[in-house]
């Protein structure tokens, strides 16, 4: 009798359960302990017997999962309390198979003696993959085709058998348990250890059962190992790599049941982490692959959908021995196996998965190429730590090539660790000089020129005379010199030669196309639209960042730091243009963005954080401390080594309009006395001091920003507009009505190609300007009246609270009809329009129906 080595339970001579006597019938298996009780499992067991026709459930699972325990602990005490009037037949297959005679007598007599008692009748058949007869599985799927419905049918086996399975499932008469089903967890898990005697504590449970996966025989093997052991953390580590015990379970139970060929072909399959049928028969040489096989045997293996395939992972330990047995058989076909995995992996454009089998396959030429194609991209992937590791793990010469060398400074910068870059540059600049084997030396310079642009950028050290070299030293990998020439265009943007940067950045973009790494193309946009912005060119600007946002999505970076960069850049533009937080890109970057908390969050000077904090504001619900954390979060900005002063400059005057919303008038003046202590008496920091004085002195407001009135064509578009507003609610504040008209009307004109909304929004007194002047303003009548109908839009005086019959009166005022008049369109009677007109005029404050229209005006009702 071929048992599995944990399908074991209590002696169940004692259980209530009804054997049928015949030539293959056996009692029910005698098990030397206790099993851990499955309730879970066995109501699935329970509810399979309540379907139509004669129900047949099929447990198909490696050795030592458990079938057998399951099964008798259900037959046995399960269903002596839930069904106990239901007779138990048992079948156990021998190992040298049982005849197709033997098993008709054994179903025949059951099924008749459960008849004649008018009693249900559950059939085990235990070790039913041992039947090989095709004699008797014929018979065996006739019987299920039309077995009674008091009968059912429990095959519990390794694997299926060669049955007509659909005939049913689809009459919804078959039910299922896999290996997945019968794995123990947490609670059962610990039971079971205790139940044999090796308890283990709740740190030592998680990491065997994440080997073991809750397969029952390894998990009791391995809870074994670990409290016999002197030492159980090293136990632990030990089951890594399968002990003694585990692995002649694994080699006799699971890998020895295969056929030879398939046998080496599962073996070859231990090699990757996780397959696909395209790997597996690069592997295994096999046409058409094993996995199919594999899978109809129930071979340990998951399969997990990815990336469009499916992907197939052995179980941990069995890969483990696996692996283990090829080495011990030798180097040469391992790393035959690990050079065919490396080059699958690469054709398909997976360089970090064909990492860890390069750095096993014995082959420096295919190392280096692999490095020279594929470095760059790990470390903007941020996979640098992981390939430098891999590298020290396996003693690579590799590590010591100068091209390895530069990679450390760039992987730092990208880590943003600019202190272990110095380092980093400052070990490679100590190295004798020497040509490389990966690259060739001249790919060296851009490599170091990219690093000190960097380190500049990062720590502010050295920027100011930071200078490229003229002619720029190019390597000729696209790659190497899309990322140098876009670090050194960010450096000199940081300084201020704006247009040479954006010249070096649009050639980084060129070259990122050509290089064919999506990260570096969707930095090369985010730059170009970062570049845009600080010009105030607000078309580009969009472009540019709708590009790098289209980029993240296609390549799956959209949660990158680069992607929510591109989000940023985005999302201020809709910003700028008048929307909030409705706007999907908006809402998008926000919940991309993760904000600290803004009343015990350390403020971190990514500029990214005060967008989001800014485009946030609107929203909050406490105002006051969402200014303040804002206002923080600028200061470490403008502070901050790395920051672009244009870019923070930029964001200053939103963010001096969003101090002004709270009252902060102290904050508005310590922001602005920092602002212009790191970017000097710049346009920025005349617009952020002019909206600040703006409501109590028009007159000093009109003074600071007459300097950026003077050649309005030269001037950016967000400055100009800034201005021109600030400048008409100035005069209309100072009784120049006709002036205020005129300035309107030019921040219209300069506002309406880019359609900047934001500058209406943050002036103080912007509304009630709209207000005064609407319908006035000729072509521009459309444009203004959208701006005035901005939901965020402010205006001094509150409006009114009207009813709405009230405002349905206001909006026939200008109309010019008489009460009667507009009694006859709204469809009621002149009195009740007369007394909505009293309620309007009182609620104006005001007695003629021309200064409530003017007042309604004002305050944007009309």
């Amino acid at each position: 009798e071929e048992e599995d080595p944990m399908d074991y339970s209590f002696d169940s001579n004692t259980a209530r359960a009804a054997t049928v006597e015949s030539p293959a019938a056996a009692a029910l298996p005698e098990l030397g302990f206790e099993p851990v009780a499955r309730p879970e499992l066995c109501v699935r067991l329970d509810a399979a017997m309540t379907g139509p026709g004669g129900q047949v459930i099929a447990i198909s699972a490696p050795a030592g999962t458990g079938k057998t325990a399951l099964v008798l602990d259900w037959a046995t005490r399960h269903l002596a309390r839930s069904r106990p009037d239901t007779e138990i037949a048992w079948l156990t297959v021998g190992a040298g198979g049982t005849t197709g005679d033997e098993i008709n007598i054994t179903v025949a007599q059951s099924v008749s003696r459960s008849a004649e008692s008018g009693r249900a009748l559950v059939l085990v058949i235990d070790n039913a993959h041992l039947i090989s007869d095709p004699a008797a599985i014929g018979d065996l799927e006739d019987f299920l085709a039309t077995a009674p419905a008091h009968v059912t049918t429990v095959l519990s086996a390794r694997h299926d058998l060669p049955l007509r399975w659909h005939i049913l499932e689809l009459p919804g008469r078959l039910t299922r348990l896999h290996a997945t089903d019968l794995a123990f967890t947490g609670t059962r898990a610990g039971q079971l250890t205790r139940r044999h005697g090796c308890a283990l504590s709740e740190a030592e449970l998680t990491t065997v059962l994440r080997l073991t996966r809750g397969w029952a025989a390894l998990l009791r093997l391995a809870a074994v190992h670990v409290t016999t052991h002197p030492d159980r953390a090293a136990a632990l580590t030990e089951l890594e790599c399968p002990p003694q015990p585990l692995a002649d379970f694994l080699a006799d139970e699971v890998v020895a049941a295969l056929p030879g060929a398939l046998r080496e072909s599962a073996t070859a399959l231990g090699v990757p982490e996780s397959f696909t049928h395209a790997l597996a028969a690069r592997l295994t040489g096999a046409t058409p692959d094993p996995i199919t096989e594999l899978t109809r045997l129930e071979f340990p293996m998951t399969a997990t959908a990815r990336d469009d395939e499916v992907w197939y992972t052995l179980h941990p330990l069995l890969r483990a021995h696996l692996l283990a047995s090829l080495r011990r058989g030798g180097d040469t076909r391992l790393h035959a196996l690990h050079h065919a995995a490396a080059s699958w992996y690469l054709a398909t454009d997976r360089p970090m998965a064909a990492l860890p089998h390069l750095v096993r396959a014995p082959d420096a030429e295919l190392l280096s190429r692999f490095l020279r194609e594929n470095a760059v991209r790990l470390v903007l992937d941020r996979h640098g730590t992981s390939l430098f590791e891999q590298l020290r793990q396996c003693r690579s010469r590799a590590l010591d090539d100068p091209f390895l060398g530069a990679l450390r400074v760039l992987d730092a910068l990208e880590r943003d660790d600019a202190g272990k870059a110095i380092v980093c540059l400052d070990l490679l600049f100590r190295q004798p000089r020497r040509s490389g084997q990966i690259v060739p030396a001249g790919s060296i310079a851009p490599l170091t020129l990219a690093a000190s642009a960097g380190i500049a950028r990062a720590t502010g050290i050295g920027l100011s005379d930071f200078r490229p070299p003229a002619p720029f030293p190019e390597s000729g990998h696209p790659d190497i010199d899309g990322y140098a020439v876009g670090e050194l265009g960010m450096a000199l943007l940081a300084r201020g030669d704006y247009d040479e940067g954006e010249q070096l950045l649009n050639r980084a973009a060129a070259l990122s196309d050509c290089a064919a790494i999506p990260r570096l193309r969707v930095r090369a946009a985010t730059r170009l639209a970062l570049a845009a912005g600080i010009r105030d060119e607000l078309g580009p600007m969009r472009r540019q960042a709708e590009l790098a946002v289209a980029l993240a999505d296609r390549h799956g970076l959209a949660d990158s730091p680069d992607g929510r960069r591109a989000l940023a850049a985005a999302a201020f533009t809709a910003y700028l243009r008048g929307a909030g937080t409705e706007d999907a890109r908006i809402t998008r970057f926000l919940a991309a963005q993760r904000l600290p908390d803004p009343t015990t969050g350390l403020p971190s000077g990514r500029v990214t954080d005060v967008i989001a904090q800014l485009l946030a504001f609107d929203d909050s619900e406490d105002a006051y401390t969402g200014a303040e954390a804002l206002r923080r979060s600028a200061v470490v900005l403008l502070r901050g080594p790395a920051s672009l002063p244009a870019l923070s400059g930029r964001l200053l005057p939103h963010i001096v309009r969003v101090l002004i919303d709270v009252r902060a008038t102290n904050s508005v003046r310590l922001l602005t006395d920092q602002a212009e202590a790191v970017l000097g008496h710049s346009a920025d920091t005349v617009l952020a001091r002019a909206l600040a004085v703006l409501p109590e002195r028009p007159r000093a407001a009109r003074g600071l920003i007459a300097p950026l009135l003077v050649d309005v064509e030269a001037a950016r578009p967000l400055e100009t507009v800034t201005a021109l507003v600030v400048d008409g609610v100035a005069q209309a504040a100072l009784g120049q009505p006709g002036a205020a008209r005129d300035t309107l009307e030019r921040a219209l004109l300069a506002a309406a190609p880019d359609q900047l909304v934001r500058p209406f929004l943050d002036v103080p007194g912007a509304g009630t300007l709209l207000d005064a002047h609407i319908g006035t303003l000729g072509q521009h009548n459309e444009f203004a009246e959208r701006i005035r109908r901005h939901p965020r839009l402010r205006r001094k005086s509150a409006q009114p609270r009207l009813t709405p019959a009230e405002l349905t009166v206001l909006n026939q005022l200008p109309s010019g009809r008489t009460a009667a008049q507009i009694a006859d369109v709204l469809g009621v009677s002149v009195n009740t329009v007369k007394t909505h007109l009293r309620g309007i005029y009182a609620k104006f404050g005001t007695g003629t129906r021309a200064d409530a229209m003017e007042l309604a005006r004002r305050s944007g009702m009309l």
